[in-house]
């Protein structure tokens, strides 16, 4: 099981700000799809301080739900990325939806 985590020349600046850039998703998206990504490695690539967090998200709907492996929450980073995708595409079917001549 691999605990991705940010290079840590980055590590530093990425979780110094409030949102996610797009370095975080660009580093997310260039792993192989099937690398495991527990919580803590999840939360160091998002930026997130603790495991609570990455809880939280996934409790608001913002991460899909774990799989248990050996013990802990892990998902795939093809799975975090399909997930990703997927929100924002409803989003942008949603915006369309509401605002049809934009």
């Amino acid at each position: 099981m691999i605990e991705a985590t940010t290079a840590p020349e980055m590590a530093a600046t990425e979780t110094e700000i409030d949102e996610p850039g797009p370095g975080i998703y660009l580093e997310l998206g260039n792993l192989p799809p099937a690398t495991i990504l527990t919580e803590d490695g999840l939360a160091g690539m998002l930026g997130k301080a603790c495991r609570e967090s990455i809880k939280r998200a996934v409790a608001r709907g913002e991460l899909p739900p774990p799989a248990k492996l050996m013990g802990k929450n892990c998902w795939t980073a093809g799975r975090i990325v399909q997930f990703f995708e997927e929100r924002l595409d409803a989003e942008a079917r949603k915006v369309a939806r509401l605002r049809p001549n934009a």
